[in-house]
C-alpha cells in the first residue's frame, strides 16, 4: 500500500498519472509450456513422430510427456536420460546443446501476434540439465525472427539471439532445479518466431565437465530439459493511468507485473 498526500503548490491543478484499473499479461508463445499435442503413443513421444502445436523441431529434439507408461525412453519423470518433474503441466522437451561433433538441437514457436515495433519485451524459459550428461554448457539463447530459420551447426553464426544466457553468473549446472534463462530488448516490430538453442560455435563454448556418467549421450555432450517458455511485454503495473488532482489525498495498491527483478518507486 503506498499512501500520498499532496500539498498546495503555486499550479492549482496539475496530474500524476497513477495505475488504477488491471489488466492480465499476457503471453504471446502459444503453447508454452508443451501441453497441446495430438497423440501420445506408448514406444516414445519426439518432434518426429507427435505433433506439438505450434512449435517445430531442428533436428532431433525430443518430448517428455507423464502420459506415457513407466516402461517408456520418454516418460515423466523418469526417462532415458534421468529424473525430472516439468515446470508446470505434464510434458517438456529435450535438447542435446553441445557435443564434441556438430549435432545440436533447437526448437522453434510461432508467437500469437508479431511483435511491435519499439516496444520493449521480457523473454524466459528454464532449463534443468540431464543426470546423465557428461557436460553443462551454459550457452544457451533465444532468438526472435520473421522466418523460420534453416539451422545447422554451419549456420548458427548467422542468427543473433536477442536473449543470451550469460554464463559467468549463471552456469545451468542444477540436474535437481529448474533454472530460468532470461532478458528483455526493444523489438524491431516484425518478430513472430522463437528459436531455443546454442548459437556458440564450440570453441567459445562455455562447459563444465561433470562426473563420467553410466551410458553417456555422445563424449563431451551437454543435454537440458526444457519447460515454460514466455514473451511478455514489458510493463512494470497491471494498471491502467489514472489522473488525480494535486490537492487530493488519495490511497490505493499498485499491482506488478512478475519478470521483475526490483521496483523503484519515484513520485
Amino acid at each position: 500500500m503506498i499512501s500520498f498526500n499532496l500539498k498546495k503548490a503555486r499550479i492549482f491543478l496539475a496530474f500524476f498519472i497513477f495505475s488504477l484499473t488491471g489488466f492480465a499479461q499476457r503471453n504471446l508463445v502459444f503453447n508454452p509450456s508443451f501441453e497441446i499435442i495430438d497423440t501420445c503413443v506408448l514406444t516414445g513421444i519426439s518432434f518426429q513422430n507427435i505433433n506439438t502445436y505450434g512449435w517445430y523441431a531442428q533436428c532431433c529434439a525430443d518430448m517428455y510427456s507423464s502420459c506415457l507408461g513407466p516402461a517408456s525412453s520418454y516418460a515423466v519423470p523418469q526417462n532415458r536420460l534421468g529424473y525430472q518433474y516439468p515446470r508446470t503441466g505434464n510434458n517438456y522437451v529435450g535438447l542435446q546443446t553441445y557435443n564434441a561433433g556438430t549435432n545440436r538441437d533447437y526448437i522453434l514457436g510461432q508467437l500469437k501476434s508479431p511483435l511491435i515495433k519499439d516496444k520493449k519485451y521480457c523473454v524466459n524459459f528454464f532449463v534443468s540439465l540431464v543426470d546423465t550428461t557428461q557436460n553443462a554448457c551454459s550457452n544457451i539463447s533465444i532468438a526472435l525472427t520473421d522466418y523460420i530459420p534453416n539451422i545447422d551447426f554451419s549456420t548458427i553464426e548467422n542468427i543473433n539471439p536477442q536473449i543470451v544466457n550469460d554464463p559467468s553468473s549463471n552456469q545451468l549446472l542444477s540436474h535437481d532445479d529448474w533454472m530460468e534463462v532470461k532478458g528483455s530488448f526493444f523489438a524491431v516490430g516484425i518478430e513472430k518466431y522463437v528459436t531455443i538453442g546454442n548459437f556458440t560455435p564450440n570453441e567459445n563454448c562455455d562447459t563444465v565437465m561433470l562426473n563420467e556418467p553410466e551410458f553417456p549421450l555422445q563424449p563431451y555432450g551437454s543435454y537440458y530439459y526444457i519447460d515454460d517458455v514466455s514473451v511478455y511485454e514489458l510493463k512494470a503495473l497491471e494498471n491502467k493511468d489514472t489522473l488525480v488532482c494535486r490537492q487530493a489525498t488519495f490511497n490505493q495498491t499498485l499491482n506488478a507485473f512478475s519478470g521483475f527483478d526490483t521496483y523503484q518507486w519515484n513520485t
